[in-house]
């Protein structure tokens, strides 16, 4: 008790200040009685994950993923991945990403591979060149979602007009 935990005597005593998740040494996931749950890490691949499993050695649920790819591909200047995912316990990965000047059908494969259940889309950087109507293209929507891929629809825009695609997907 006297190491991270609140003070007793204190309206939040025996609570956790801090948890510290110690190297897993059994071979599989701990058992849970009825009144238990287990909050623990354990290797997936060679990286630690976090791990939830419910009483009655309910099926664990894996709280963390360890190939989340984000951020930074090189700097200076900054370029950003065009795709990126990250998880959500559940098991749920949630995928973005942007697509410069796409063309009409373009085939979309996410990784790590899911089952796709929502997928959105959005135009951005519309750029209009030459005295064309700037209402040329006005909408974008994914089509054919399946497995982990979906693809880009909207009407043939004319040469004079570039965008591009941002797209936001739950798969699981």
């Amino acid at each position: 008790m006297a190491n991270n935990h609140s003070s007793l005597g204190l309206a939040t005593q025996g609570k956790h200040r801090v948890l510290i998740l110690k190297d897993q040494t059994l071979a599989g996931d701990p058992v849970t009685s009825a009144t238990q749950t287990a909050i623990y890490q354990k290797i997936v691949g060679s990286n630690p994950s976090w791990f939830y499993r419910p009483s009655s050695n309910g099926t664990p649920i894996q709280m963390s993923y360890p190939s989340v790819k984000t951020g930074l591909q090189s700097t200076n200047p900054d370029v950003y991945y065009q795709d990126q995912y990250s998880f959500v316990a559940g098991p749920f990965v949630v995928y973005g990403g942007k697509i410069n000047n796409p063309v009409n059908g373009q085939l979309v494969n996410l990784t790590p591979n899911t089952t796709l259940r929502y997928v959105g889309i959005t135009i951005t950087n519309y750029k209009v060149s030459n005295n064309v109507n700037p209402q040329a293209l006005s909408i974008a929507i994914p089509t054919n979602i399946s497995g982990n891929s979906f693809n880009i629809s909207f009407q043939v825009q004319p040469a004079t007009v570039t965008f591009d695609i941002y797209y936001f997907a739950i798969g699981n």
